[in-house]
């Protein structure tokens, strides 16, 4: 049985997406936020046998605004307390108790090809770790054939050597390891750029609805179009 884990913070103006923020306002950030994790809900919906929407803070009103955007097979997990490591290793330990192979996504990268996710599956019955680089060093996407909570102490965190280091973790333990191709994630205004101009260049059907559908209303806004020119 495969099993996705989507990491997400409930969108409260803010307390999410701070970079982003200080350029754009608290409330275009926690909007865009907003679109992010509700495409992202929408467009993985089926991919696996078992999907675990994996939350934060552990509020009521985290969970009355994810909990109704959940489908049949999902299950809404509270991320322990600890750094991105700690939440990591307790959400691949929980999600592989279903059995199967275990992907690990967040909810920045609002256009994440959904081929890619296909992909770290297919990958995950040949390989133990599965990986897909982002552009800040970091990387978009993890998959484990098997619970490994070692390849997720001690690595630099937020900081641009976290995939190299992941890379160096799975090889010291003996794991045979897939690299997927590069993404990125939006946490800062060229990345935005980047992505208002990759969602022009799609078909309008590949574009994630309501991500567009913010992005298109912040760039008619006189404060905020520089920011897309």
């Amino acid at each position: 049985m495969s099993t996705l884990v989507v990491f997400a913070r409930h969108p409260v103006v803010g307390a999410v997406k701070s970079r982003l923020a200080a350029d754009i306002g608290a409330e275009a950030a926690r909007d865009l936020y907003e679109a992010w994790v509700i495409d992202l809900l929408d467009r993985t919906a089926g991919l696996a046998d078992q999907r675990v929407v994996a939350v934060t803070p552990d509020t009521g009103a985290a969970r009355e605004f994810f909990q109704p955007r959940l489908r049949t097979r999902d299950e809404l997990w509270s991320q322990p307390d600890g750094d991105l490591g700690d939440r990591l290793a307790a959400a691949c330990d929980h999600a592989g108790t279903f059995g199967g192979p275990v992907v690990v996504i967040g909810t920045d990268s609002p256009n994440l090809p959904l081929a890619m996710l296909s992909q770290a599956f297919d990958e995950l019955a040949k390989v133990d770790v599965v990986l897909s680089p982002a552009a800040d060093g970091g990387y978009v996407l993890v998959g484990l054939r098997r619970p490994a909570p070692s390849l997720f102490r001690d690595i630099p965190w937020s900081t641009s050597t976290v995939c190299e280091a992941s890379i160096d973790r799975t090889r010291a333990l003996g794991l045979r390891l897939g690299l997927l191709p590069d993404w990125y994630d939006v946490d800062s205004v060229p990345d935005l750029r980047r992505l208002w101009i990759d969602l022009q260049g799609s078909a309008e059907a590949a574009r994630p609805r309501r991500t567009w559908a913010t992005l298109c209303e912040l760039a008619s806004q006189d404060r905020l179009r520089h920011w897309f020119a």
